[in-house]
C-alpha cells in the first residue's frame, strides 16, 4: 500500500491549521479554567455540550455541501448552491432557536443553570447553520489552506474576545462571567463567517447556474444520522456527569473529558481531507487506497497521542487547569482511549458516506442503539469517576463495532451486485 499523495498533502495542511485552531480552543478553555471557579467551569462545560449537540446540524450541513461541491466543477453552480443553502439554513436556524428557547425551560432545572444564561447561549444557533456553508465549499473544492485559515480566524477571535470579556467581567461584573464567555463564542463564529465572504468571493463573480439538487435527500438523511451519532456520543457524557455528580466532581470530570476530546478533534483533519477526495474518486480501487492511507495516518497519530497521555496525565491536567487534580488525572487515559476509538469509528463512517453505492436503507439507524447503550451504562455505573469512565470506554468499543459491521455488510452486497 502507498500513501495517497493528495490525501497526505491535504491531511498535513489541515493537521497544521486544525491544530492551531485546536490550540486556540485549548487556550480558550485554559483561560476559562483559570478565570472561572470549578463549579462555573462545570456550567460552561455543560453549555459546550449543548453546542456539540447543535453542531450535529452544522457538521451535517458542511458534509452535505462538501459532497455536492466535490461533485460539481462549475463556479456558477457553486454560487447558486451557496445562495440557496444560505436561505434555507437561515429559515431552519429561526425554527431551531424557537424550539431551543422552549426546551431551555426544563433544561435549566435539570442542569441547574439559569434560564437567562441558556437563552443567551442560543445566539450560537444562527452561526451553527450559516458558517458551515462556506466551509463546506472550501472543503469540497480541496481549498484546505483557506479552510484552515477560516478555522484559525474563528478560534483566534473567540480566544481574544473570551479572555478580555471574561477578565473584565470578573473585575467589574463577576456575576456576568459566564455570559461574557458565551458572547465570545458567538462573536468568534460571526467574525469567521464575515471573513469567509472574502475567501470565496471568486465564486460570486461567476455567472450563476442552477445546480441540480435532485438527489440531495438521498444522502442528507444518512449524513445527518451519522453526524448525530458521533456528536451525541462525545457530548452526552458531560451532561450525564452534570446530573449524577456533585458540581465539584462534575467539574473534575469536565476538565478531563475536554482534554481527552483533543484526541478526537486533533485527528479530525485526516477524515476531513479524506472525505472530498474519496467522494471525487470514481474507481473503487483508488477510493479504497484513499481510505487505507487515511486509516494508517490516523492510527499513527492516535498511538502517539495515547502514549503521551498515558505517561504524563498529571502534567497535562496541571497545564490545562493550573491545578493538580488527581481525580481528573486518574481517568484521563481511559477517556482518551474512548475518544481514540471514536476517531476510528468516525473515519469509517465518513468513508462509507462518501460512497453513495454503500447506502442501504436503514443501516445508519443502527447507531441509535450504541448511543442508547452509552446513556444506560453511564447512568447505571455512576458510583465514581473511574467506573463512569470505564462505562464510556466500553460504550466506545460497542460504537466502533456497530460502525464496522454494517460497512462490511454493505461493501459485500455492493460487490455482489456489481458482479451480477
Amino acid at each position: 500500500m502507498f500513501i495517497h499523495k493528495k490525501l497526505l498533502k491535504g491531511s498535513l495542511i489541515l493537521l497544521i491549521t486544525f491544530n492551531i485552531f485546536n490550540l486556540f480552543n485549548f487556550l480558550f478553555q485554559f483561560s476559562m479554567a483559570r478565570l472561572l471557579t470549578p463549579s462555573e467551569y462545570g456550567v460552561l462545560a455543560a453549555l459546550f455540550a449543548i453546542v456539540y449537540i447543535v453542531t450535529i446540524f452544522s457538521e451535517s450541513i458542511q458534509t452535505v455541501i462538501t459532497k455536492i461541491t466535490a461533485q460539481h466543477s462549475s463556479k456558477g453552480e457553486i454560487k447558486n448552491l451557496f445562495k440557496r443553502a444560505i436561505k434555507k439554513s437561515f429559515k431552519f436556524s429561526v425554527i431551531i432557536l424557537a424550539a431551543y428557547l422552549l426546551l431551555a425551560f426544563p433544561l435549566s432545572m435539570l442542569l441547574k443553570i439559569k434560564y437567562s444564561l441558556l437563552a443567551f447561549h442560543g445566539l450560537f444557533i444562527f452561526m451553527s447553520f450559516l458558517l458551515p456553508i462556506p466551509r463546506g465549499i472550501l472543503q469540497g473544492k480541496g481549498m484546505f489552506k483557506k479552510l484552515g485559515l477560516n478555522l484559525i480566524t474563528d478560534a483566534g477571535s473567540k480566544l481574544l474576545f473570551g479572555f478580555f470579556l471574561v477578565f473584565l467581567a470578573s473585575i467589574f461584573f463577576p456575576s456576568l462571567k459566564l455570559y461574557a464567555a458565551v458572547l465570545s463564542i458567538f462573536l468568534g463564529d460571526l467574525f469567521a463567517f464575515l471573513f469567509s465572504f472574502f475567501v470565496i468571493k471568486n465564486f460570486f463573480a461567476a455567472k450563476e447556474k442552477e445546480v441540480n439538487l435532485k438527489n440531495i435527500y438521498n444522502y442528507s438523511t444518512p449524513i445527518f444520522v451519522l453526524t448525530l451519532a458521533v456528536i451525541a456520543f462525545y457530548s452526552v457524557d458531560i451532561l450525564i456527569a452534570k446530573m449524577v455528580f456533585s458540581e465539584e466532581i462534575a467539574g473534575f470530570y469536565a476538565i478531563s473529558a475536554l482534554i481527552a476530546k483533543a484526541i478526537f478533534w486533533g485527528t479530525q483533519p485526516i477524515s476531513k481531507a479524506m472525505f472530498p477526495i474519496s467522494t471525487s474518486e470514481k474507481k473503487a480501487k483508488s477510493s479504497s487506497n484513499v481510505f487505507k492511507s487515511a486509516l494508517f495516518i490516523l492510527l499513527a497519530f492516535l498511538i502517539v497521542g495515547l502514549l503521551i497521555v498515558y505517561f504524563f496525565p498529571n502534567e497535562i491536567v496541571h497545564i490545562f487547569s493550573g491545578k493538580f487534580i488527581q481525580e481528573s488525572s486518574n481517568i484521563l487515559f481511559i477517556l482518551s482511549l474512548s475518544m481514540a476509538l471514536l476517531s476510528l469509528s468516525n473515519i469509517i463512517l465518513l468513508y462509507k458516506i462518501s460512497k453513495t453505492t454503500f447506502y442501504s436503507k436503514g443501516f445508519c439507524y443502527w447507531l441509535a442503539l450504541p448511543i442508547g447503550i452509552e446513556i444506560l451504562l453511564l447512568t447505571l455505573f455512576s458510583k465514581d469517576l473511574i467506573m463512569f469512565s470505564k462505562a464510556l470506554c466500553f460504550s466506545a468499543i460497542i460504537f466502533l463495532l456497530f460502525s464496522i459491521l454494517p460497512f462490511k455488510k454493505n461493501e459485500n452486497s455492493h460487490n455482489n451486485s456489481s458482479a451480477q
